[in-house]
C-alpha cells in the first residue's frame, strides 16, 4: 500500500515496482494460466501502455463531490508526464443505488438549512430500499421527473439571479436545463435522454470532465470489465481460492474491515448477479461451486437454480463483490488504482493477496490537505453563499461535501480548465495532496492559507 502523499513520478515509480514483482509472482504461481488468460483478455481491450491504472467510481454524475474529479486530475497528470501509463475511468453501473447518498441526493449549500446544507433526493426510498441497480433504472421515470421539475423551480431561490452591472446571470439555467435533459426532462425535450440513471450520471460526468481538460484513455464499466475476466480465468481463481481463502482468515483471527468471514458466507457467491434491474440474492448450493441458486428479494417464491455457465453468460447483470473484484483487477495486469480514499476494502484485499503470496497493486489517492487539515481538491466559493455565509456551509464546500453540480453553478469552468492544466503543468511532478483554487462567476477564491 502506498503512503498517504504521493507524486506522480514516486507512484510511477511504485507501478514499474509492482509490476516486476507481479510477473515474478505469476512466473511460479500454481494459477498461472488462468492469471496470464485474464492479462491477456485485458491487454487486449486496453493495448495502449504498459501499465495500467483504473480510478473506480459509482455513476454520481451531478450528485458527486469534487473529489470524484480529484482522482481523474491525479490519473490526468500522471499519464501526462508518463505516456506508458494507460488510465481506466470504471464506473460500477451495477451498484445498489440505495448504498450511498451520492446515488441519489444532491447536496447544496443553504443558508435556511441548520447544518447550511440541502439534500435534495433525486430516488424515492422505496427504489432506494428495494434492490435496485443504477443501470435497471429505466428513463424517463415518473418520480425522477417529478423532483428534477421541482429543482428547476426551486434553485433559483438558492443562488443569485443577474450579476451586478449587466454582467451577464450568475444562475445559468442552462446548466439546469442540460442536467434536466439527461433524464428526460422536459419528456418532449429534442436531446435523446440516455436509456438508465447510470448512464444519464456517466454522461454527465464524462461531458464535465471533457469541459474541463480532464482526459483518461479509456471509458468502462464494471459489468463489461467484470464479465470479462470472468470468462477469462477470474471464475478458475476465485472457484481455487475464495472459500479456502476465507477460511482461512476465520482460522488465523483476521479481524475484517469491510467483508464477512463467518460461516455461514461460505456459500455466498463471490459476485453479483442482476436481473431486470434487481439485484438478485444468489449462493451456492454444491461443493464445487457449479449450481447457484436465485432469488428475488422482492419475490422469493422465484428461487431457481442456474449452473455457473449461466452466471456469466451474459444474460445476467454480473459484477463481482468488491474484495474479489481487486483481487482479480490487481492480478490482470492492472498496475495501480487511484481512489477517493473512501474504500474500507482495500485492508482486506491486500491481507487476502498476502495469504496467496501475491503482490497487491499500489494504491493511491487525490485527497487534498493544507496544515494537516483534509480538503476538496477543488476550492471555490459557492454562489449561494453570495448574499449571505453559513459557517456549516462553508465547511462543507471546504471539505467538498457539496455535490458538483454546484460547482457547476458557481463557476466558470472555461476559468476552472486554465486552473487545472496551471496546476498540472506548472507541479512538476504533481503531489496527491494538491489542491485547486477556481474563483467563481463573481472573481471571488477562499482564503485557505
Amino acid at each position: 500500500m502506498t503512503e498517504f502523499i504521493k507524486t506522480t513520478d514516486s507512484f510511477y515509480q511504485d507501478l514499474v515496482s509492482h509490476t516486476e514483482d507481479m510477473e515474478h509472482a505469476v512466473s511460479r504461481s500454481k494459477y498461472r494460466d488462468d492469471i496470464e488468460c485474464m492479462q491477456k483478455a485485458l491487454q487486449h481491450n486496453y493495448p495502449e501502455g504498459k501499465y495500467r491504472v483504473i480510478t473506480g467510481e459509482q455513476p454520481y454524475g451531478a450528485l458527486g463531490t469534487p473529489k470524484v474529479l480529484g482522482k481523474r486530475i491525479l490519473a490526468t497528470a500522471l499519464t501526462k508526464h508518463h505516456p506508458d501509463v494507460v488510465s481506466i475511468e470504471l464506473f460500477a453501473n451495477l451498484d445498489l443505488v440505495g448504498s450511498e447518498k451520492g446515488f441519489y441526493q444532491l447536496s447544496i449549500p443553504n443558508i435556511g438549512s441548520p447544518d447550511g446544507v440541502l439534500g435534495y433526493n433525486l430516488l424515492s426510498e422505496r427504489i432506494r430500499s428495494d434492490d435496485s441497480i443504477a443501470a435497471g433504472i429505466q428513463l424517463p421515470n415518473d418520480y425522477i421527473t417529478r423532483q428534477i421539475a421541482k429543482a428547476l423551480q426551486s434553485f433559483r431561490g438558492y443562488y443569485p439571479g443577474q450579476m451586478p452591472h449587466g454582467r451577464g446571470p450568475r444562475y445559468d439555467i442552462d446548466v439546469m436545463s442540460n442536467w434536466a435533459r439527461l433524464y428526460g426532462v422536459p419528456e418532449k425535450t429534442s436531446v435523446n435522454q440516455l436509456g438508465n440513471y447510470a448512464e444519464a450520471h456517466i454522461q454527465w460526468l464524462t461531458n464535465l470532465e471533457h469541459t474541463l481538460g480532464i482526459k483518461l484513455d479509456y471509458l468502462a464499466r464494471e459489468s463489461e470489465v467484470d464479465l470479462l475476466l470472468a470468462k477469462n480465468g477470474g471464475i478458475n481463481i476465485l472457484d481455487k481460492t475464495w472459500k479456502r481463502g476465507i477460511r482461512r482468515l476465520r482460522e488465523i483471527g483476521y479481524t475484517p474491515v469491510g467483508i464477512k468471514i463467518t460461516e455461514d458466507q461460505d456459500e455466498i457467491t463471490p459476485f453479483n448477479l442482476s436481473y431486470n434491474g434487481i439485484r438478485l440474492r444468489s449462493r451456492f448450493v454444491n461443493n464445487d461451486g457449479s449450481r447457484i441458486l436465485l432469488s428475488n428479494p422482492k419475490d422469493p417464491s422465484s428461487s431457481h437454480e442456474i449452473t455457473i455457465d449461466d452466471a456469466i453468460s451474459g444474460k445476467y447483470g454480473f459484477s463481482f463483490r468488491a474484495v474479489p473484484r481487486v483481487l482479480l483487477y490487481s492480478l490482470a495486469a492492472l498496475s495501480g488504482h487511484i481512489t477517493g480514499g473512501g474504500s474500507i476494502y482495500n485492508q482486506d484485499a491486500r491481507y487476502f493477496m498476502e495469504l496467496e503470496g501475491m503482490p497487491y497493486f499500489p494504491i493511491t489517492n487525490m485527497h487534498a490537505e493544507e496544515n494537516g487539515e483534509k480538503l476538496s481538491c477543488i476550492q471555490y466559493i459557492s454562489l449561494a453563499l453570495s448574499r449571505s455565509n453559513h459557517p456549516g456551509a462553508e465547511e462543507a464546500l471546504r471539505k467538498g461535501h457539496l455535490s458538483l453540480l454546484d460547482f457547476v453553478l458557481s463557476c466558470n469552468l472555461t476559468e476552472a480548465r486554465e486552473c487545472i492544466a496551471n496546476t498540472i503543468d506548472k507541479n512538476q511532478p504533481f503531489k496527491t495532496s494538491q489542491y485547486i483554487v477556481v474563483p467563481n462567476k463573481e472573481g471571488a477564491i477562499p482564503n485557505i492559507s
